[in-house]
């Protein structure tokens, strides 16, 4: 008797699925409500979403390996050591990502110039003009809500959280440029191929390819300034002295010249001794001249050496169709939330009835 009593209380408080699915259909009116309320929601968010258009730039970088053997001789009488000129900077490319989320990198890229239209400005006015153009407060409070939580568009999540950064590195609106910029440029590497992918989204198709561009230059830039900079540090080096010696042995030769002319017809031991002394002095600066000549050349064509050559594989192209939103997959996703929604409604609704009547009855 108790267990069948139990077992009693046990199916009057089991909801089966075919009254369930009878009951959902009895309430059809109410799915179909919701139902019509998401796809409307749904439609507004497809006609509001603005489109995206992507590109992408491919591109390698062939570095020299070619080592040069410095040249030997005189030119260490002048100070100068080029004992480690063949010590070379090579950047791999998995620590690209590094190069570029560097600060210097960034504040570089947003200050960079976007020509549009015979009009020139930076990244970061271009952001803020895109800022001050956006929706409506309807658009952007009613219609961004379900947007942000139906996950087709990512929400300005973290701008206040600007105080956290280093204060010195950048200023709120640099910090918000930057993450507005990381969301839309994408640095992909290919390690096995050794392949270097830039991709770009953003709601301008010219803007998207121009950008792409912006962001390969500086790339490409920053890594033949770390590949070169001893290279160059030594160029700069012999230059000077190079020009220093240049200058003291054209003064030589115009003092050792000077002395012959006034003393053609005069003929002394300490003349001639003094005459020795000057010659001498000559040949040795013109010597190291000479020798300082070799290692300039020696170091412009290092410098060419280390410079890596890049070779565009793929270049950025302006987009002919968008690449988002799907306004189609949206309103579908819409409809299919919907139904789900109203179904749930409708269970609910009968679970809290059926819980009412329960807790009226005992």
């Amino acid at each position: 008797m108790g267990y069948n009593k139990e077992n009693t209380q046990q199916n009057s408080t089991e909801i089966e699925l075919i009254p369930l699915l009878k009951h959902v259909w009895s309430q059809r009116i109410i799915v179909v409500i919701v139902s019509g309320i998401f796809i409307f929601i749904g439609f507004l968010i497809a006609i509001k979403s603005k489109d995206v258009y992507k590109t992408r730039t491919v591109f390698i970088t062939q570095e020299s390996k070619t080592n040069t053997r410095g040249f030997s001789g005189l030119a260490a009488m002048a100070g100068v050591n080029f004992s480690s000129q063949n010590q070379m900077t090579i950047v791999p490319i998995v620590l690209y990502p590094v190069v570029v989320s560097s600060v210097p990198f960034q504040k570089e890229l947003m200050y960079s110039k976007l020509f549009l239209e015979g009009d020139s400005v930076t990244l970061i006015e271009y952001r803020n003009r895109l800022e001050m153009t956006k929706n409506s407060f309807f658009s952007k409070r009613i219609l961004g809500f379900p947007k942000k939580y139906m996950g087709f568009v990512s929400d300005d999540v973290g701008l206040d959280k600007v105080s956290d950064f280093k204060s010195g590195s950048y200023s709120k609106d640099e910090f918000i440029t930057m993450k507005w910029l990381n969301e839309r440029v994408h640095l992909i590497i290919d390690e096995d191929t050794e392949c270097i992918t830039i991709e770009t989204n953003f709601n301008s198709a010219e803007v998207t390819a121009k950008i792409a561009n912006i962001y390969l230059h500086l790339l490409q830039k920053k890594i033949i300034e770390f590949r070169t900079k001893k290279s160059f540090f030594d160029l700069e080096e012999i230059e000077t002295r190079y020009l220093s010696k240049k200058k003291e042995t054209e003064m030589l030769q115009l003092k050792l010249a000077t002395y012959q002319d006034n003393n053609m017809h005069v003929s002394t031991v300490l003349g001639n001794i003094k005459f020795d002394r000057l010659n001498s002095e000559y040949i040795l600066s013109q010597t190291i001249y000479a020798e300082l000549a070799k290692q300039y050349e020696h170091a412009k064509l290092q410098l060419k050496k280390d410079t890596p050559v890049f070779v565009v594989l793929k270049p950025a192209s302006v987009p002919l169709y968008r690449s988002d939103p799907n306004r189609v997959n949206i309103c579908i996703i819409s409809l299919f939330l919907g139904l789900i929604s109203g179904c749930l409604i409708v269970i609910m609704k009968l679970v809290f009835k059926n819980i009412v009547n329960k807790w009226i009855i005992s």
